[in-house]
């Protein structure tokens, strides 16, 4: 077993109180969208980008979201990271 697949299964195994409402919403929009930053999230979920970086963090640390890269953000003018679900 990979620890890709370890990390599914655990992430199977949470419970609703151990997921909050935000964490589901950044989870199903990096589904919809493939990959996004966090401005892009914050876009597409209608949220401020304040709501969505620690949700993000939240999430990297249970393993469940992964960075992908970086891409140019013309709106700040520098790099972002950008994400990726692995459930």
């Amino acid at each position: 077993m990979t620890s890709e697949q370890t990390k599914i299964m655990s992430y199977l195994e949470l419970t609703p109180a151990e997921i909050g409402q935000r964490q589901r919403q950044v989870l199903e929009a990096l589904r919809e969208l493939g990959s996004a930053s966090n401005r892009q999230l914050s876009a597409h979920i209608g949220i401020p980008i304040n709501c969505i970086t620690p949700r993000v963090k939240e999430l990297r640390t249970l393993g469940v979201v992964i960075p992908v890269g970086t891409e140019f953000d013309y709106e700040t003018r520098r790099p972002v990271m950008k994400w990726r679900s692995l459930v």
